[in-house]
């Protein structure tokens, strides 16, 4: 089985591997019933390209294709598809994915896809294998229907058949974290890198500490679902780490869930025994600003003293409107600007995520962001703007699609508009806001940040990614040094 991690479109890798596709192969290869019928192999985009997809598909000559998409890299995952369909058409292709969860009945349908996992993947996923491999590579409508968690065809001229939502697993330590090294490239991985936040020179760990969000903000898929978190046990992790630490030299793990400071018990018991397990090593971790309390500090300082150097926060707005309307009531300016106090108190660093041209943000509203971000900047180590752009499965989504937003624009227009940083090509979703006001406010806000940094920190990064990525440095060469028109 050949298993497809597609990018947005050519020269736009990321440096974190997809490990969704391989809490897919452990759970199988721990609760299925024919693991050793069944070889798995990731074609990845973020270091292969399609020249490698062709030799792969002759070579291993795989009888079914798993694909996993979002909807940034949807339009390019239909481009994989049909190579796969023209490679041979009697593949069996399965889709899944976030963007087959929210937009099932979208671009989805227009997909040459056989099956589709409607949520999470592990537990349709084991019982599909176990069906094809009982019926001896056959799939029947009959068996089909049973499995909850997929939506399939009875033929490509046919209309998906939606079974009912299937089941949560309800713990993560059955990924084999060894995994991780065999079906990803370890020298991609892995390899040496200067991080500008934390500002960190070493090798590093992707890994979740959890799955799953409460919350339903409004620019967020989870703004529609509702699932449970489920964790990884902190026993499990630290020996994880201890692995790749070892084995690859790692001196920096990324805790790459949204929510690791919200359960305190977990988090104290965590970083207790990390500290007990005397690792020496550095890790970041996300928080979400409004479960943080004053009363917090000792807690925050167990996080430094167990070797965490740095916690991002998703703050979005110095507006309290845009802020109660993206997040809720309990996402305030002052809940903000307290989270910001106490981690540095602790001794931590900050990251900050922002965004502007939210619907219904006003330029009265940009400045607020201006002013919170200026007034902060001492306690923020670095942040990143982004203008906002919607995407499917969001309440966003549903806003810009009915005034109008979004007409004519395909998924790789939204992924551009993400990234870009041309004036001319953009566009926004905010009517009470100019175009001109979104784009000054993220590029007075960007430079204030970039032009900040120490010039040492900006060419040992020029330096270190030069060779890798041209393109990106590039850009990233005429921001630092501002030499942008």
């Amino acid at each position: 089985m050949l298993l497809l991690n597609p990018i947005p479109f050519k020269g736009r890798s990321y440096s974190i591997p997809n490990l969704g596709l391989i809490y897919l192969i452990s759970y199988y290869k721990k609760y299925g019933k024919y693991p050793k019928e069944v070889q798995f192999k990731i074609y990845d985009e973020n270091w292969q390209n399609v020249t490698d997809l062709k030799k792969l598909l002759q070579k291993f000559k795989p009888q079914i294709v798993g694909l996993s998409s979002t909807s940034l890299t949807v339009d390019h995952a239909e481009e994989l598809i049909k190579m796969v369909r023209d490679y041979d058409e009697t593949i069996l292709v399965l889709g899944g994915g976030i963007h087959f969860q929210v937009d099932p009945e979208g671009k989805t349908k227009s997909l040459d896809l056989d099956v589709l996992f409607t949520g999470e993947g592990e537990i349709p996923f084991q019982q599909l294998l176990d069906i094809y491999f009982k019926n001896k590579g056959k799939l029947l409508d009959k068996s089909l229907s049973r499995i909850a968690g997929i939506a399939y065809r009875k033929d490509k001229n046919s209309d998906y058949q939606f079974n009912p939502p299937g089941k949560l697993v309800t713990s993560l330590d059955f990924l084999d974290y060894k995994d991780i090294e065999k079906y990803c490239d370890h020298k991609f991985y892995f390899q040496t890198k200067y991080e500008l936040c934390p500002r960190t020179y070493g090798r590093i760990l992707t890994i979740f500490f959890s799955r799953g969000c409460p919350f339903k903000c409004k620019f967020c898929f989870n703004s529609f679902c509702n699932r449970p978190i489920r964790y990884h046990s902190s026993d499990y992790l630290i020996k994880a780490i201890r692995y790749f630490q070892k084995k690859y030299g790692i001196n920096l793990v990324r805790l790459n869930d949204d929510l690791f400071l919200s359960d305190r018990v977990r988090t104290r018991e965590f970083c207790e025994k990390l500290i007990k397990a005397k690792l020496g090593i550095t890790w970041v971790c996300t928080g979400r600003a409004d479960v943080l309390r004053e009363g917090d500090l000792e807690l925050l300082q167990l996080v430094k003293k167990a070797g965490c150097k740095e916690v991002n926060f998703g703050f979005e707005s110095g507006s309290d409107k845009v802020l109660k309307y993206l997040k809720g009531p309990t996402s305030t300016v002052a809940k903000n600007k307290q989270a910001i106090d106490v981690v540095h108190e602790a001794g931590l660093g900050i990251f900050g995520f922002f965004m502007v041209g939210v619907p219904g943000e006003t330029k009265k509203d940009l400045n607020l962001t201006k002013r919170f971000i200026e007034d902060n900047l001492d306690k923020i180590d670095y942040y990143e703007i982004f203008i906002f752009t919607p995407l499917p499965g969001t309440v966003l989504w549903e806003r810009c699609l009915k005034e109008g937003l979004l007409k004519g624009l395909t998924f790789s227009d939204l992924v551009w508009n993400m990234l870009t940083m041309d004036y001319q090509t953009f566009r926004v979703f905010t009517k009470e806001a100019s175009k001109k006001d979104v784009y000054e406010t993220r590029e007075y806000l960007k430079k204030l940040v970039v032009n900040r940094e120490p010039l040492i920190n900006k060419i040992r990064y020029v330096m270190l990614y030069a060779m890798r990525d041209p393109k990106l440095i590039l850009n990233k060469f005429l921001y630092y040094f501002d030499l942008r028109k």
